[in-house]
């Protein structure tokens, strides 16, 4: 843990080596290069008049001779060789799984269809985003000439809900009618024109419309082939957005009677029970704005820092600072100077400062990370602001590979190391409560790797329900910071390894004590109930191991009927829930192994509490499934009317091709 500035103490002395060592290497470096460059004219010189098979006569070249107008003194060029250095070594796994990438040489039948079906629903995107592109040219390649499409946007809809900025409008009609039904005077191309135009007009009086098309179930016939297309669309305007939902079910040609490759659609339908429009009623048409700049960007580093972007300092910062470029962050808010303001503690990738920022009234922050002696450039993948020691200032908690480090605040924002702990080494999450009812906060700790050397942890097996990942540590609080593991002494060493990503306290049962709901990545589970400061899992019986790849969780009352219910983020994949209903992939294996396998692709789990120890799913009815890669979630009331709605964080990386993000 290595603090910025010299006067704050450093808890890891081996942090000190780390820089040393950094240091000596890139000193090492700039020796090999200047060497490089000192040798290199000689050293090709020696290259080129090298006979090409004098030293490795196994190694197959060809020169090619210099033209007689090269042989001049002035004109000499050296001579240059292609070489081939294959070797008769077996094909190794990585290979072979990097050659069946290619679904063709795979042999999955669906999944090339799929990538040849998407080819052309890009098209009808771009052509959604810009309906100036809706005519002949851009839609006569995408379809037969007896193509039929059915109205896109339902011909009567309904409002079903409105609070003041969220109106939503949902078909009338569940099922097909005749003010839905294709016109019967068109078709072919114009047949889609008409379709698309009349989709678009959802959005007029706005601008920048964005739409995304996923296809996530396919069926092969021998002659043509179906898909189940999600739809999302969205514009804006100076006082109101627009958002519309959907699915599409579409009929293709096959791929291989055309002369392109390319499908044509033979129909297009919509989902009449899937789709809505949601009309946002607020300035900008946005719920929320961003204000990172007006908030954070005239503090120092945030251009120096964050502005660069991951990418920028991937190639700067060496391994050795765990630089973890792909996500896996920590963040806490709390107020830590007692001006009654909440401050914001943000974690960087290893190798770069942390930093804390305080709130200014007028809502813009202040950067004080050096002064608080907090800004630690060791990776840092949780933090928790909580008040440890019961003295009214928040305190800080870091899992800081690899330990967990302790710090006291002074209470005007000041930090100073107090105590570490081991009990889980790489720690991936940190949740607090006071599960012993004495008074003062304790800490669940999340362990994901089960080896110290993260590289070697091994692959989360069976997939759909490992049990071979890190341990998890309950620590309690003794006071003066000092905590002692009694994960196995109360009962939570049951099913322990789970490759664990979050966790949520919550009296769910209502008898007055907090339990456990833990989020694991690969498979099931775990709802700790508290039985007087000891814990059972009782997540089958109560319904709510959620195979999965969880990575999140968040209690809330949605119903309002007195029992907390139970949100688990997940990862809704469009190729898992393609591939994994294909007859192919069930072949050989256990009815209910596929069908939990089929469940890690749904998504997101909503689950109802019944109020008598139980839940039910609820997720379906509710339509809160498409979370995409939903890494966190929280239950808060958006519009204060009372009633809880959801946020999903989701994505990964940021890129111009979302693949199956």
């Amino acid at each position: 843990m290595s603090p910025q500035t010299p006067s704050t103490p450093s808890p890891f002395p081996f942090s000190t080596m780390i820089q040393w060592i950094r240091w000596s290497v890139i000193g090492l470096l700039v020796m090999v290069v200047c060497t490089i460059a000192y040798l290199g004219p000689k050293s090709r010189q020696q290259v080129a008049q090298t006979p090409p098979n004098s030293q490795h006569p196994e190694t197959t070249a060809s020169q090619t001779s210099p033209s007689p107008q090269s042989k001049s003194a002035n004109n000499r060029q050296p001579a240059t060789y292609t070489a081939n250095f294959k070797t008769d070594r077996p094909e190794t796994l990585e290979e072979k799984l990097t050659a069946n990438y290619n679904p063709a040489v795979d042999r999955w039948d669906t999944e090339v269809l799929t990538a040849a079906a998407k080819k052309q629903i890009k098209i009808i995107s771009k052509m959604i985003e810009d309906p100036d592109l809706i005519d002949l040219e851009h839609t006569s390649p995408l379809v037969t000439d007896d193509f039929a499409c059915q109205a896109l946007r339902p011909a009567d809809m309904t409002e079903v809900y409105s609070d003041g900025v969220f109106v939503l409008q949902r078909p009338v009609h569940q099922v097909p009618t005749d003010g839905n039904d294709p016109d019967e005077q068109s078709s072919g191309a114009n047949s889609l024109i008409i379709g698309l135009r009349e989709l678009t007009k959802a959005f007029d009086q706005t601008t920048g419309i964005r739409a995304h098309l996923k296809i996530f179930k396919i069926n092969q016939t021998d002659t043509h082939f179906t898909t189940r297309i999600h739809f999302e669309a969205s514009s804006q305007s100076d006082r109101r957005g627009v958002q519309v939902n959907g699915q599409w079910l579409a009929n293709w040609t096959n791929p291989n009677d055309h002369a392109d490759g390319l499908p044509r659609l033979l129909s297009l339908t919509t989902d009449l029970k899937e789709y809505e429009e949601i009309t946002i009623h607020t300035k900008q048409g946005k719920l929320f704005v961003d204000c990172t700049e007006s908030a954070i960007g005239r503090t120092p580093y945030h251009e120096q820092q964050v502005g660069r972007g991951v990418s920028d300092w991937a190639w700067q910062i060496s391994v050795i600072e765990n630089i973890f470029h792909t996500a896996y962050q920590g963040m806490a808010i709390g107020d830590v100077n007692g001006d009654h303001l909440e401050d914001l503690y943000i974690c960087d990738v290893g190798g770069l400062p942390n930093r804390l920022y305080l709130q200014n009234p007028d809502g813009s922050l202040r950067d004080i990370s050096v002064e608080a002696g907090v800004d630690f450039i060791d990776y840092t993948p949780a933090a928790l602001l909580i008040d440890l020691d019961n003295d009214g200032d928040q305190d800080l908690a870091l899992s800081m590979w690899p330990q967990i480090v302790l710090l006291e605040n002074d209470g005007q924002a000041r930090f100073t190391p107090r105590s570490y702990h081991d009990a889980v080494s790489h720690a991936a999450s940190l949740a607090a409560a006071d599960y012993d009812e004495d008074g003062d906060l304790d800490l669940y700790v999340m362990g994901y790797f089960s080896s110290d050397d993260t590289r070697q942890t091994p692959a989360p097996l069976p997939f759909q329900d490992a049990n071979n990942g890190g341990t998890n540590a309950l620590l309690r609080n003794e006071g003066d910071f000092q905590f002692t593991d009694v994960t196995a002494a109360v009962g939570m060493d049951q099913n322990n390894t789970r490759y664990t990503f979050a966790a949520a306290w919550e009296d769910y049962d209502n008898d007055g004590d907090l339990d456990l709901y833990v989020a694991n990545d690969f498979g099931r589970n775990n709802l700790y109930r508290n039985n007087g400061k000891r814990f059972v899992d009782i997540a089958p019986q109560a319904g709510v191991e959620d195979i999965g790849t969880g990575m999140s969780v968040t209690w809330g009352d949605y119903d309002r009927n007195g029992w907390m219910d139970l949100y688990v983020s997940n990862m809704f994949s469009g190729a898992g829930n393609r591939i994994t209903f294909q007859r192919k992939f069930e072949q050989g294996m256990a009815a209910t192994t596929a069908a939990d396998i089929q469940r890690v692709s749904r998504g997101n789990t909503l689950f109802k509490n019944a109020g008598d120890g139980s839940f039910f799913d609820a997720s379906v009815s509710a339509n809160v499934t498409m979370g995409r890669w939903a890494w966190a979630s929280k239950f808060i009331d958006l519009t204060n009317n009372g009633w809880q709605d959801l946020v999903v964080t989701n994505g990964f990386v940021t890129h111009e091709d979302t693949g199956d993000l």
